[in-house]
């Protein structure tokens, strides 16, 4: 109960009608991050730099997460981005160029998929990030989202070839579900 409470006063936490809270054993695993010094941005952002194992892209910094260092589901991954990096969340991927940078670090640190900070968790169908804009750029892989047993509400990147999606192609799936990883973002 103090696991959701405090969740909820983040705002971590998007109620889930099936239920998908992390324990807090899971939340409690991983080292952090570091504090070396990556590099800086120089676009929107001050010139602070990434933090290490962060790299930078138009004002964020961004990190994937293997399931290797934290095998998570979607909400837990939403914690761990929080937990380590103040301000981070799950990763918005909003051009062809950055979604092709995402795949190229997930294809060097995990295998599989990566969750993103993509959602329908606001309204059936209606996929949004998780700061609630809507999302435009959605390179859905065939016949995605399928929304399979009317319960599939979160979005992956797939890293491989799938019959659902090819590399770089996105995939709605069970929230619960344990991905290769998932990408973090910031601002540094």
């Amino acid at each position: 109960m103090l696991l959701l409470t405090v969740l909820l006063a983040l705002r971590l936490w998007i109620p889930h009608p099936r239920g998908c809270e992390p324990s807090a054993a899971a939340i409690s695993t991983g080292n952090g991050t570091g504090n070396g010094t990556g590099t800086g941005t120089g676009t929107d952002e001050s010139d602070r730099p990434c933090p290490a194992s962060w790299w930078p892209d138009a004002g964020r910094c961004y990190r994937v997460v293997s399931s290797a260092e934290l095998p998570a589901s979607w909400h837990l991954a939403r914690v761990w981005c929080a937990r380590h990096a103040p301000g981070a969340d799950l990763a918005t991927i909003t051009t062809a160029r950055l979604n092709q940078l995402v795949l190229r670090h997930g294809l060097m640190q995990a295998s599989g998929e990566l969750w993103v900070g993509m959602t329908d968790l606001f309204g059936e169908g209606a996929f949004r990030w998780l700061d609630g804009t809507p999302a435009a750029f959605v390179p859905w892989g065939p016949n995605q989202p399928d929304n399979t047993a009317s319960n599939q509400h979160c979005v992956a990147l797939s890293l491989a070839n799938h019959s659902w999606a090819a590399p770089g192609q996105w995939d709605d799936d069970f929230c619960h579900t344990i991905k290769g990883g998932f990408v973090c973002q910031m601002r540094p």
